[in-house]
């Protein structure tokens, strides 16, 4: 009895002894493997970002339509491509929480981290800016249409006029 007792506390020590290790092994084989998740995490949102990048890029440098209809047709394209891009937010705040819990941060994830959401931020300013520009290209071809309505009546006036005027003032009072 006595010999199980001392082989008892000779485990005990044991233990004690290689607890710091066990914990230490634990956190750095966690911290690889949130590590690797992470890393996963940022490549794969990154290349996804950056083709969402590249259709935004093509669609700002495409040629604007010249008439509404056209206009209508790439606000709802946009629309959708908008709804698509709403998914990355959540992406994005999986990918911080997984930041969040390595426990050891080097400087590469950091880097990592802050180029992702660098390119988020300026595909989303970009997406604003596009937005701007439909509605400023809307504006433009409402008021053409007006103008272009406008000239078509006094041409009618003026063609379904017996006489013409010969002078601009009295042209002018036709329309």
């Amino acid at each position: 009895m006595p010999r199980v007792r001392e082989c008892i506390q000779v485990l005990i020590l044991i233990n004690i002894s290689l607890k710091p290790w066990i914990f230490f092994w634990l956190i750095s084989t966690e911290s690889k493997n949130t590590s690797k998740v992470f890393s996963e995490q940022v490549h794969t949102l990154q290349t996804d970002l950056e083709e969402v990048e590249r259709t935004l890029v093509s669609r700002v440098n495409a040629v604007l339509p010249r008439d509404l209809s056209g206009l209508e047709r790439m606000v709802v394209e946009h629309k959708e491509f908008e709804s698509k891009l709403d998914s990355f937010e959540s992406r994005i705040e999986s990918v911080q929480r997984t930041y969040s819990s390595i426990p050891q941060k080097t400087a590469p994830h950091q880097a990592k981290m802050d180029k992702v959401v660098e390119k988020w931020e300026r595909v989303w300013n970009l997406t604003h800016l596009y937005v701007e520009r439909l509605k400023c290209v809307e504006v433009v071809l409402g008021n053409l249409e007006e103008t272009t309505s406008m000239v078509s009546k006094i041409e009618m006036k003026l063609g379904s006029s017996e006489n013409l005027p010969t002078d601009e003032n009295e042209i002018r009072k036709v329309g």
